[in-house]
């Protein structure tokens, strides 16, 4: 499995622990344990631009009310 993030500092705070904010914090523990379950997970960076259809839905998913939304 692949992993694209867009930025560099995420990343690192992922293989490297530590910095971040308290929201964050959260998030970064979750991933960690995903990361240790029985899987090949490589972390790369892509730039946002190369990423475009996903960075779009992160963008749209702030707009859209909780729960399962299905796209056609």
């Amino acid at each position: 499995m692949e992993l694209c993030v867009d930025s560099d500092s995420v990343i690192s705070i992922i293989q490297n622990g530590g910095g971040g904010n308290v929201m964050g914090h959260k998030i970064v523990q979750r991933i960690h344990q995903m990361l240790r379950l029985n899987w090949e997970v490589r972390l790369k960076y892509i730039y946002r631009e190369e990423n475009y259809c996903a960075d779009g839905l992160a963008n749209m998913a702030f707009n859209l009310s909780e729960g399962i939304v299905l796209f056609d």
